[in-house]
């Protein structure tokens, strides 16, 4: 699996992502680079856990044997899935520097903090744990992740957040009983958006 590090659209010199890292606490994972400037650090080839679904080739043959992306994510964390599926099975995962693609990263959710961007994070990371993690990654996710929900909601309530952060632990709860996200799931008018 490749791809290539992905630019914003809307300020090409900033870094979207140059691939991602697995950290299993909040989120999962880290794009590498985000937000910074775009420059020769990130200009080169290395493996990483996962390249970004927006900007990723794989072989014909890694998808035979894994499989595609997997739909009950919808959004948020297929691409982890699909490399962390990839490496399990010996095949490597590579951001290559040299390729660019620019990225629109509020088109599909409104990007950024926003409830139903938090929520289908919320809920993919419990299916995402469920399918790979052992036990000491869920200790991780719950104390870097859940833990700091109560202290984020509150300082949510300043920084007009709140409503993102409950968003987020409704996914949480809805991921812990087996729900999925779909495209009515997130559909506009929800009372959490």
């Amino acid at each position: 699996v490749v791809g290539p590090r992905v630019l914003d659209r809307a300020d090409p010199t900033r870094v979207w992502c140059a691939g991602g890292m697995l950290t299993w606490r909040q989120n999962l994972s880290t794009l590498l680079g985000h937000g910074g400037p775009d420059g020769p650090e990130h200009r080169r080839t290395l493996d990483v856990d996962y390249v970004p679904g927006c900007a990723l080739l794989a072989r014909r043959e890694l998808l035979e044997e894994v499989g595609l992306f997997d739909p009950g994510y919808f959004a948020y964390t297929e691409d982890v899935d699909l490399c962390l599926r990839a490496r399990r099975a010996g095949w490597g995962v590579r951001m290559v520097g040299e390729a660019r693609a620019l990225h629109a990263s509020s088109s599909a959710t409104g990007g950024g903090y926003n409830p139903r961007r938090k929520y289908m994070m919320g809920l993919n990371s419990i299916w995402f744990l469920r399918a790979h993690a052992r036990w000491h990654h869920w200790l991780r996710f719950l104390v870097f992740d859940v833990a700091t929900l109560p202290l984020l909601f509150l300082a949510g309530l300043f920084t007009g957040r709140a409503k993102s952060v409950l968003a987020k632990a409704v996914g949480i709860w809805h991921g812990l009983r087996r729900r999925r996200v779909t495209a009515e799931s997130v559909a506009a008018g929800s009372w959490l958006w």
